[in-house]
């Protein structure tokens, strides 16, 4: 991987793979000579055929299926499915849509507080696009927690009624799986921090926030939407709105029903044996033989849009075209409340998340 935000390669290798199919020399096929030598970024890894994994989605009715409500996850169910049940897929939507819903608010809505005035003429900002890449395989610096990383990004841009500066933000934010706590001698479970939501573990601090970067292409109004980008959305991380989630008459915080949702899909978690020295990486759903070419960006979402409207009842429901209308309350002495068309997530590649043992 030579960028988190642009193109990857794997090689993957059966025990028998060598004698039957000779290997690329100095390059994997679809990508230039020398790309390779040139690489950020690279993992080896050990995966067997009984390693435990979360795979992008869970059929419903599906053992391991755990349905965590339209409601919480903002994730609309699969075609031909009405529930979405847990996976890999519903992780990573959850968290695009909740991002993009965030930052659409706080740029369209002037949260942010920038202040972008030329001549007297008011700057319109709008977020236009957002997109997730995964990053397969991370370690807490602080713990040395194995997980992995996602970066999300957001193409915003200032309008006069002409276009007067753009800005695209990218915020990164990792998932760590350890270390193995037990609730009893045969119920062992994952210790799961997400950095930068949530309280920092007591390795800390947090390492994301002072990774979000912005850049922009040098407008009249570029830098100003930059630098109020960059310092909104950092301030707001620590503000992002976690849902609890009811599982089985539970009430759980939302680490802990990541957690306890992801141990589902192995099956019954006392009995799946997950060992100490676990580690962790996101793999390409379906891997060729010996090699191939991809990118690490996994899901799109074009623009949210929005308006206020008095005397409504806040709901998540399916929208005719695919997606989601969000209603919120912004104030509820006032009934006002705010209405979020979020158009169907665009998928560009499937993955799966490997405990290897």
């Amino acid at each position: 991987m030579r960028a988190h935000t642009g193109d990857l390669a794997w090689l993957t290798l059966r025990h028998d793979d060598l004698a039957a199919t000779p290997l690329a020399q100095g390059e994997i096929m679809g990508f230039p000579p020398g790309f390779l030598r040139r690489a950020g970024a690279a993992w080896l890894a050990r995966v067997e055929d009984d390693d435990l994994s979360l795979a992008w989605r869970v059929a419903q009715g599906a053992a391991g299926c755990t349905i965590l409500g339209l409601e919480r996850t903002l994730v609309a169910a699969p075609a031909g499915d009405t529930d979405d049940c847990f996976d890999f897929e519903t992780l990573l939507s959850m968290f695009l849509t909740r991002l993009a819903i965030d930052v659409t608010i706080a740029t369209e809505e002037g949260d942010f507080g920038i202040p972008l005035v030329i001549t007297s003429v008011p700057v319109d900002v709008r977020a236009v696009a957002h997109r997730l890449y995964v990053i397969p395989h991370l370690r807490h610096p602080g713990t040395e927690a194995a997980g992995f990383g996602v970066v999300y990004q957001v193409d915003t841009v200032a309008s006069t009624g002409l276009d007067v500066g753009a800005a695209t933000l990218s915020v990164p934010l990792s998932f760590h799986f350890g270390p193995i706590a037990f609730d009893s001698a045969t119920n062992p479970r994952y210790d799961l921090i997400i950095d930068p939501l949530g309280d920092p573990p007591v390795a800390g601090p947090w390492r994301n926030p002072g990774r979000v970067t912005v850049r922009h292409d040098g407008g009249v109004a570029g830098g100003a939407l930059a630098s109020g980008l960059l310092a909104g959305v950092t301030a707001s991380l620590a503000a992002f709105e976690r849902p609890t989630f009811d599982i089985a008459s539970t009430t759980y915080s939302f680490e802990e029903a990541l957690e306890l949702t992801i141990r589902n899909t192995f099956g019954t978690p006392g009995s799946v044996g997950i060992p100490h020295d676990h580690d962790v990486i996101a793999l390409p759903e379906t891997l060729p033989v010996v090699e191939n070419a991809g990118s690490a960006l996994t899901l799109g979402l074009g623009r949210i849009g929005h308006a206020q409207q008095l005397a409504l009842t806040a709901e998540v429901k399916l929208s005719p075209a695919g997606g989601l209308t969000v209603v919120q309350p912004v104030d509820p002495e006032e009934k006002l409340f705010r209405i979020l068309e979020v158009p169907p997530v665009d998928l560009a590649s499937r993955w799966r998340l490997v405990f290897l043992r």
